[in-house]
C-alpha cells in the first residue's frame, strides 16, 4: 500500500501533466462514444423526417375493397363496414399496426352524370370525421334523410343490373342530401336547395355494367380551410373539382359530394336493385414519430409481406373484391435506407480517418507522459523496486488516470444521446481504453527496462550513424501485403457501393468495411511515403554538404534518425487526406444540390398544370419581376420501328434561351433548336424537326447525330433529325428516353396548335408570390408553382444533407484539434531527444535563429511531402469512391458537376495544415533553446 501511495503521490505532484492526459482520455472516450449514437439518432430525424415531408397518400397505407357491406341498421349504419375494417386491421402485421396513430372509413359510389350535366360529374362519398374538419358557409350539413323525386314516364332510360339485366325506369328517385364545396358548386352551377337527377357514368369502371338513378339534394355548402392537412390523405376531391382531360380541347369536372353516415342505407335501399357496386377504403394513419431506423429492415419486410401475403389471406367475403393495398410507404422506407446508405458510407470514410488520427494523438501524448516518468522510474528501478511492484504503479496510474475519465465520457455521452444501443458504444469506449492502457502500461514497462543507460544514450544520441538499418525480409513482406490489402479493399469497397446503390437494407454505422479500408489505405499510403522520403532527403542532404554552414546539413542529418517520425508522418497524412476528403465532399454537395435545382425547375420559376392548358390571356409576362417567359408542353409518343416509349417536350426555344440568360443553366438551348424550323424544298411536306434526344433514346433506338427518326405522338406521325444528344435536360429524368424541340417547329408539323401546359420564368426572387397569386386567380386549383430557390433550401435542408454536412465538419475539427495536437506531442518528443544535442550546438555558437532554421529545415521538407501525400490520398478516394459513395442521391440522383476537385480550396487545406506545422516546430525549437546549455555538457560529462 505504501508503493500505491508512492505512485499516487507522484500523480498528485504533476497535477497538470496528470489532468492533461486524464482530460483528455475522457475527451477521446467521450467523442468514440457520441458518434455512433449520435449518428443512430440522426438516422431516425432523416426517417421521420422523410416520411413527414411526404404527402399524406404517400406515407399513411389504405385498404380498399368494391362491392356492397349491409349497414348496421338505424343504430349504426357503419357497424358492419367498420366490423369488416377491424377484420382487415387484424391480419396487419404488429411491427405496421404499431405506427397507425387513427383510422378512417370512406365509402364511395362510382360517378354519376347529372342529367343536362355535359361536362362535370358527380361522386357521393361518406368519410369519417369529414365534418369536422369543413367550415360550414351556408345551409347546412346533410344527414340521413332520404326523400322522394317524381319523374315524369319517359324521362329516364331503362336501368341495368351488375348482371346485365334490364331495370325499368322509376316513377321516382330517392333523393339523398348531400353538402357540396364552394368550388364544387361553382362547377355544378348549383346552391342550397337545388336537387340534381344522377345516371351513373359508363366510363366509370367502379360502376361495371350498373346503370342505376338517384337524385341528390344539396343542403350545404363548405369550405376546407387547409386541403393539406393530413386528414385529406392528399386526395382534395371534396375540397376541388378534379380536372380530367379528354382531349386537349375538352375536360371533364369530376365532384365529390358530401354525404351523412345515416344516409347509407337508404342509399344500399336504393341501389339495390341495380347492385351497384361501391368502394370501400379503410385509412390507415401512420405516425411518424414511432419509425426507428433500427427496425427499418423489418418493417420494411413487413410491408412487402402485405404486399404478397396480406392480398391473398383477405379473400372477397360477402361479394366483395380482393383487397386492393396503396402503400407507398414502402417506397418512401426504400429511398430512405438508399439515401441513408450514401449518408453513412461518407461518414463512414470520416470517421475513421478521424479516430486514427485521435489514436494516433493519444499514443503520442501517452509517449510524452512515459517520457516525463522516466527519470522518476528509473530511479524506483535503481533502489531495487521489483518488476511486478512497477507494473501494480502502472496499473494504478492508468486505473486513475484513464479507466475512471473513460468511464465518465462513456457516461456523458449516454445521457447526452439517450435511448440508443449500448453494444456499440461500449465497444467503441472500451477499444479506446484498451489502446491507451496498453500504451500507458507497455510504456511503463518498456522505460524502465532502458532507464539505466538513458544519460549514456542521451549523450551518444549525437554519434549515430545517420543510415538506417534496411528492413528485414519479413518487415518488407508485411509492408507488401499491406499496400496490397489496401489497392483489394478500395477496389473491393468502389464495387461493393456500386452493388448497392439500390440496397434496401439501412447501412449500420461504421460499417466495418467502410471504416477498415481507409485507415489501411491511410497506413499503406504512410508505408509508402516513409520508404519514398529518405529519396529527396538524401538528395537535400546532397545539396546541403555542398552549402556553407552546418544548419542545413545537421537538419537533414536529424531528419533520418529521429524516433517518433512514423507516428508523425501517420498523423500528417492522416489530417490531410481527411480534410481534403471532406472539403471535396462539401464542395460536391453544394455543386450537385446546386445543378439539381436548376434541373427539376428548369428555371427560376416553373408553372406547371394539373389540368388543362395555359390561356392566353394568363400573361404571366405582365407580372413584377417577370423578365421573360418560355411555354413549353410535354407529351407522350413512341417511336414506331422499335415501339420504344419517350417523353416529347415541345418548347419555345427562342423564349426559353432568354430565360436561361445569364443562368446556370445558360447554353442548354443550342442554335439548332433555335433556328432549325422550316418546310421542305417542294414546300408541301413539312421537313424534319431538328430534335435534341437523350442518350438513352439514342441507343435505345439506335439513332444517330444527323439521322432521322418518325415519332407518334398527339395523334400525328412527325419524323424528327437527331440535332444533339444530351445525357440530361432540364425537368427530364436522367437516363430516360426523350425528345426536346421548338414549339412552334413541332406544330408546323402537326399542322395544328400544341397547348402548352406548363411556362418556365425569369424572374427577381421576389416575384414567385406574385406568380402563384396570378395562377391561383386566373386557373384556381388547376396548377402549382415551382421555385427553384425553395428547391435549394429543401435539398441542403433535408436531414440527410445536413447529417453529411455536420458529420464531415465535425470530423474535420476533430482531425484538427487531435492532429494539432499529435504534432505538437511528436514534435516536443522530437525536441526532448534532440535537446541535449542542441544545447552543445549553442555552446558551439548556434544563436537562437539559427535553431528555428535548424528546426524548419529538419521538418518542413518531409512536411511538405507528407501533406501533398495525404492531400492527394484523400482527393484520390474520393474521385474513387465517388460513384459508390451515393452522395448523388441526396440531392435527387447522381448528377455531372463538372470537375469535382477545386484547386483553391486543396489549397487551403494545405495551407491550413502547414500552418499548424509551422507553430508546432516554432514551439519545438522554442523547447530545444531553454535547455541549459552548462546542464547539458555536465549531463554529458557525467
Amino acid at each position: 500500500m505504501s508503493w500505491m501511495g508512492m505512485q499516487l503521490r507522484r500523480l498528485a505532484d504533476a497535477r497538470a501533466a496528470t489532468l492533461g492526459l486524464a482530460g483528455l482520455a475522457l475527451l477521446t472516450a467521450f467523442l468514440f462514444a457520441v458518434a455512433p449514437r449520435a449518428i443512430d439518432a440522426q438516422a431516425d430525424v432523416a426517417l421521420r423526417s422523410t416520411v413527414s415531408a411526404a404527402t399524406a397518400d404517400m406515407r399513411n397505407i389504405a385498404v380498399s375493397q368494391t362491392g356492397r357491406i349491409s349497414s348496421g341498421g338505424s343504430t349504426d349504419p357503419m357497424a358492419v363496414v367498420a366490423a369488416t375494417g377491424d377484420d382487415l386491421f387484424s391480419r396487419v402485421p404488429q411491427r405496421i399496426a404499431a405506427l397507425v396513430a387513427a383510422r378512417y372509413q370512406v365509402v364511395d359510389t362510382p360517378r354519376f352524370r347529372p342529367l343536362g350535366h355535359d361536362s362535370a360529374t358527380l361522386r357521393l362519398r361518406y368519410l369519417q370525421a369529414a365534418t369536422d374538419h369543413v367550415n360550414l358557409l351556408r345551409g347546412a350539413l346533410p344527414t340521413g334523410a332520404i326523400g322522394r323525386l317524381a319523374v315524369e314516364p319517359g324521362t329516364l332510360k331503362d336501368g341495368l343490373t351488375a348482371s346485365r339485366f334490364p331495370l325499368t325506369p322509376p316513377d321516382s328517385l330517392p333523393t339523398v342530401e348531400i353538402a357540396l364545396s364552394a368550388d364544387s358548386a361553382h362547377a355544378l352551377g348549383v346552391d342550397v336547395g337545388d336537387t340534381l337527377t344522377l345516371e351513373t357514368d359508363s366510363t366509370d369502371t367502379l360502376a361495371g355494367y350498373s346503370v342505376a338513378y338517384v337524385a341528390v339534394k344539396v343542403v350545404g355548402i363548405f369550405d376546407v380551410p387547409d386541403v393539406t392537412a393530413d386528414f385529406w390523405f392528399g386526395d382534395p376531391s371534396l375540397a376541388v373539382p378534379q380536372i380530367r382531360s379528354l382531349s386537349q380541347l375538352r375536360h371533364i369536372d369530376d365532384v365529390t359530394a358530401l354525404m351523412a353516415a345515416d344516409a347509407y342505407p337508404g342509399l344500399l335501399d336504393a341501389t339495390d336493385a341495380s347492385g351497384l357496386p361501391m368502394r370501400y377504403t379503410w385509412r390507415l394513419d401512420i405516425d411518424a414519430a414511432r419509425l426507428s431506423a433500427a427496425s427499418n429492415d423489418s418493417l420494411l419486410a413487413d410491408l412487402r409481406r402485405m404486399e404478397s401475403v396480406y392480398l391473398a389471406s383477405a379473400s372477397g367475403d360477402s361479394g366483395l373484391t380482393p383487397v386492393t393495398l396503396q402503400d407507398a410507404l414502402l417506397r418512401l422506407l426504400v429511398a430512405y435506407a438508399a439515401s441513408w446508405r450514401s449518408v453513412s458510407q461518407t461518414l463512414s470514410v470520416a470517421e475513421a480517418g478521424s479516430a486514427a488520427v485521435a489514436l494516433v494523438a493519444l499514443a503520442l501524448v501517452c509517449a510524452l507522459a512515459g517520457r516525463r516518468r522516466a527519470p522518476s522510474l528509473a530511479s524506483f528501478r535503481s533502489r531495487g523496486a521489483s518488476r511486478g511492484q512497477l507494473l501494480r504503479g502502472a496499473l494504478t496510474e492508468a486505473a486513475v488516470v484513464l479507466a475512471a475519465p473513460m468511464a465518465a465520457g462513456t457516461a456523458v455521452a449516454v445521457a447526452l444521446v439517450p435511448n440508443r444501443a449500448l453494444a456499440t458504444t461500449l465497444v467503441a469506449a472500451g477499444a479506446v481504453f484498451l489502446v491507451a492502457f496498453a500504451l500507458v502500461v507497455g510504456g511503463a514497462l518498456s522505460t524502465t527496462d532502458g532507464a539505466a543507460g538513458e544519460g549514456r544514450a542521451g549523450a551518444g544520441r549525437g554519434s549515430e550513424d545517420a543510415t538506417r538499418r534496411r528492413p528485414g525480409a519479413v518487415r518488407l513482406a508485411f509492408e507488401t501485403a499491406l499496400v496490397c490489402a489496401a489497392i483489394v479493399g478500395v477496389f473491393v469497397l468502389r464495387q461493393r457501393g456500386v452493388a448497392a446503390t439500390g440496397a434496401t437494407n439501412v447501412l449500420a454505422s461504421p460499417d466495418p468495411l467502410l471504416a477498415a479500408v481507409p485507415v489501411i489505405a491511410g497506413a499503406a499510403a504512410a508505408l509508402v511515403v516513409a520508404r519514398l522520403l529518405p529519396l529527396p532527403l538524401a538528395l537535400f542532404a546532397r545539396v546541403a554538404e555542398r552549402r556553407r554552414g552546418l544548419v542545413g546539413l545537421l537538419a537533414m542529418r536529424r531528419a533520418t534518425r529521429r524516433t517518433y517520425d512514423r507516428l508523425l508522418l501517420v498523423a500528417l497524412l492522416t489530417i490531410a487526406a481527411v480534410w481534403s476528403f471532406a472539403a471535396i465532399s462539401l464542395d460536391y454537395l453544394g455543386k450537385a444540390s446546386e445543378t439539381s435545382s436548376w434541373h427539376d425547375a428548369g428555371a427560376a420559376y416553373q408553372v406547371i398544370l394539373t389540368g388543362g392548358t395555359i390561356p392566353d390571356d394568363l400573361r404571366l409576362d405582365k407580372v413584377g419581376g417577370v423578365r421573360s417567359v418560355a411555354l413549353a408542353t410535354t407529351l407522350g409518343g413512341h417511336v414506331p420501328d422499335t415501339n420504344a416509349p419517350l417523353s416529347l417536350m415541345a418548347i419555345d426555344a427562342a423564349d426559353y434561351r432568354r430565360v436561361l440568360s445569364g443562368t446556370f443553366l445558360d447554353g442548354t438551348v443550342p442554335d439548332v433548336l433555335v433556328n432549325g424550323a422550316g418546310t421542305s424544298a417542294a414546300g408541301d411536306q413539312p421537313a424534319a424537326v431538328p430534335a435534341i434526344v437523350s442518350d438513352a433514346l439514342v441507343a435505345e433506338a439506335h439513332l444517330t447525330l444527323g439521322g432521322t427518326f418518325d415519332i407518334a405522338a398527339a395523334n400525328a406521325r412527325t419524323t424528327f433529325v437527331v440535332a444533339a444528344v444530351r445525357s440530361t435536360f432540364p425537368t427530364l429524368a436522367p437516363g430516360a428516353q426523350w425528345v426536346v424541340v421548338d414549339r412552334s417547329a413541332l406544330a408546323t408539323g402537326l399542322r395544328e396548335p400544341l397547348e402548352a401546359t406548363q411556362a418556365f420564368i425569369a424572374a427577381d426572387a421576389s416575384a414567385g408570390p406574385a406568380i402563384a397569386a396570378r395562377l391561383q386567380q386566373r386557373l384556381p386549383s388547376q396548377g402549382r408553382v415551382v421555385d427553384r430557390a425553395t428547391l435549394l433550401d429543401g435539398l441542403r435542408g433535408s436531414p440527410d444533407y445536413v447529417a453529411v454536412v455536420f458529420g464531415l465538419t465535425a470530423a474535420s475539427l476533430v482531425v484538427a484539434l487531435y492532429g494539432a495536437l499529435a504534432i505538437i506531442a511528436a514534435l516536443l518528443l522530437v525536441g526532448a531527444e534532440e535537446a541535449d544535442e542542441s544545447a552543445h550546438l549553442r555552446v558551439m555558437g548556434l544563436t537562437r535563429g539559427e535553431s528555428f532554421r535548424l528546426a524548419a529545415l529538419e521538418h518542413g521538407p518531409s512536411s511538405i511531402m507528407v501533406i501533398a501525400a495525404g492531400i492527394a490520398l484523400g482527393a484520390g478516394l474520393f474521385v474513387f469512391l465517388r460513384s459508390s459513395l451515393g452522395l448523388g442521391s441526396m440531392v435527387g440522383g447522381d448528377i455531372d458537376v463538372g470537375g469535382v476537385v477545386e484547386p483553391l480550396g486543396l489549397a487551403l487545406v494545405f495551407g491550413a495544415i502547414a500552418l499548424v506545422v509551422s507553430a508546432a516546430i516554432a514551439l519545438e525549437a522554442v523547447v530545444e533553446s531553454i535547455i541549459n546549455p552548462a546542464a547539458a555538457l555536465r549531463r554529458g560529462l557525467e
